[in-house]
């Protein structure tokens, strides 16, 4: 290709400039057909040996950046979260918020039973308010079991 002959002149000419290394690399790993044998990460570590000025220097930082991102990420391109996993998370997470605003009340108003003159109901009514908070927390165990962290 006539890339890969200019590319190769500009070697000749310019055989310290790292600079040119750089963008060769780039240009292989953009435009190159996987018949070349040549490796871009090659051309960036032999652009690093070259002592290059600052602003390239940041541009080999900047490259080893995205050399290091597409390595961690070569096995996310198929995704393990199916649609129907999706629909079931989005809806666990919608109850979620839903049993949290029923726990949040019904923590109030056990509270405020707590607080009010009714002392001689106490004791038949806080399995009342202790079965229902629990009731609400259900929803929470089950959505981090089913969707935890790994």
């Amino acid at each position: 290709m006539i890339m890969e002959e200019i590319f190769l002149e500009g070697f000749k000419q310019f055989p310290k400039s790292a600079l040119l290394a750089l963008m060769y690399a780039q240009y292989l790993e953009a435009y190159a057909s996987s018949a070349n044998n040549e490796d871009p990460e090659a051309f960036v570590s032999k652009a690093k040996l070259l002592k290059p000025p600052f602003d390239v220097r940041f541009f080999l930082f900047y490259q080893d950046r995205v050399y290091e991102q597409s390595k961690q990420t070569e096995g996310l391109n198929s995704s393990t979260l199916n649609i129907s996993s999706y629909v079931e998370f989005q809806t666990m997470q919608n109850g979620a918020r839903q049993y949290h605003l029923a726990t949040l009340i019904e923590l109030r108003s056990f509270m405020a039973h707590i607080r009010s003159a009714q002392r001689g109901k106490d004791p038949q009514t806080y399995p009342v308010f202790v079965q229902r908070i629990s009731e609400n927390l259900k929803c929470y165990c089950v959505c981090t079991l089913r969707f935890s962290c790994k």
